[in-house]
């Protein structure tokens, strides 16, 4: 019996100091765990902001999450107004505040989520001493840092919206209210949700309107159009009856007009705002110039035609014509040249472009239409 209590006795022994070893490790680990945790000074790993399918800061810190509504405060900022705003302008930067209850030592976390399918909203970039930013999983978590933890002013960093309107974002906010007892026991968690939507743009419709370099020409020439709409038309459609083409979506379409007669243009400008059209009935006029009243039958020679500012009329007969002039379609007199040889170089003053006459004139009148570009 004494032989077999001893070994009973060596047993229950090993036992004993097994299970102390055992038990002083796990303090150890979790003492450990617990220091590493205290010296997340500069905001709480990733995902813990309480946003859908993440968890909150209770996973370290004792007591029961409690709602933030009305303690947490989510201030934005828009930079030029310097005035808080609740609604977001797409590819705008804010400045974003955090406040929540007074206490020795506080901390937070922070995502912003599109609200339709809980991705990262916008870009943040955090305050220098202020805040920080991590990222993981494909979301950004705005932190405090060691310094700001002690802090009474809250918090601020910057956000920049999406790009483009993507709906509502929620700013998850988690915050900790802490009594810097070195332990994660006293705690308390507050979550919040802080919804922004985006600012509704009125975009005014346009109104149509165009120019062209000209309105009357000979027959096979062309003409080009200049759309001057306002409110920068996202699209424009335009209707040449009588041109070639007869239709066109460019902005500043070239037209030719091949056949004489009067014509419209129609220009259609379109945004987001709505649409509107310019109608400009028999506003082009086509002239047959090589059917024009020619009260001689010398053979004049105009060239270069079209020209730039200077034409050559050759073959002029010196018995019948003294003087040369360059004529509007209204009959307007604007250059006027004495003819002292049978080839007359002609320089072209100020003449904007289009189609006009050199009429000849003096014991017999001869007409020679010209265009200017």
């Amino acid at each position: 019996m004494k032989h077999i209590y001893k070994l009973t006795f060596a047993v229950f022994s090993i036992t004993a100091l097994s299970l102390s070893t055992y038990s002083t490790k796990e303090i150890a680990f979790q003492k450990a765990f617990k220091n590493s945790h205290l010296r997340f000074t500069g905001g709480a790993q990733p995902a813990k902001t309480g946003a859908p399918g993440e968890a909150n800061c209770t996973q370290c810190h004792s007591g029961s999450v409690q709602a933030g509504a009305g303690i947490n405060m989510v201030t934005m900022i828009d930079n030029a107004t310097q005035m808080p705003v609740t609604t977001y302008t797409p590819g705008l930067t804010y400045s974003i505040t955090i406040t929540t209850a007074a206490a020795t030592k506080r901390g937070f976390q922070m995502s912003a989520r599109v609200v339709d399918g809980n991705t990262q909203a916008g870009t943040a970039v955090g305050v220098a001493g202020v805040s920080s930013v991590q990222s993981s999983g494909g979301q950004q978590y705005v932190n405090h840092t060691g310094a700001s933890a002690l802090s009474s002013a809250g918090w601020a960093f910057t956000w920049t919206a999406p790009a483009t309107n993507v709906g509502d974002v929620t700013f998850y906010l988690a915050t900790n209210i802490t009594n810097n007892n070195s332990s994660d026991a006293g705690d308390v968690i507050r979550l919040s949700e802080h919804t922004f939507s985006a600012a509704t743009v009125t975009v005014n419709p346009p109104v149509a309107s165009f120019t062209s370099n000209v309105t009357t020409v000979c027959d096979g020439s062309s003409i080009t159009f200049t759309n001057t709409s306002t409110e920068n038309p996202t699209a424009v459609l335009w209707s040449f009856p009588g041109g070639t083409p007869s239709a066109s979506i460019e902005i500043n379409p070239t037209v030719v007009y091949n056949t004489p007669g009067n014509y419209d243009v129609t220009l259609t400008a379109t945004n987001s705002g709505g649409t509107d059209d310019q109608i400009s009935t028999g506003i082009i006029t086509v002239n047959d110039c090589a059917s024009l009243n020619e009260k001689s039958a010398d053979v004049v020679v105009v060239y270069p035609n079209p020209t730039n500012d200077n034409v050559t009329v050759k073959n002029i007969n010196l018995a019948n014509f003294k003087q040369i002039e360059l004529v509007d379609f209204n009959g307007k007199t604007l250059q006027k040249w004495t003819i002292s040889s049978k080839d007359m170089n002609l320089t072209l003053k100020n003449i904007q472009a289009g189609s006009y006459f050199l009429k000849l004139k003096g014991n017999k009148e001869l007409k020679k239409a010209i265009i200017i570009q």
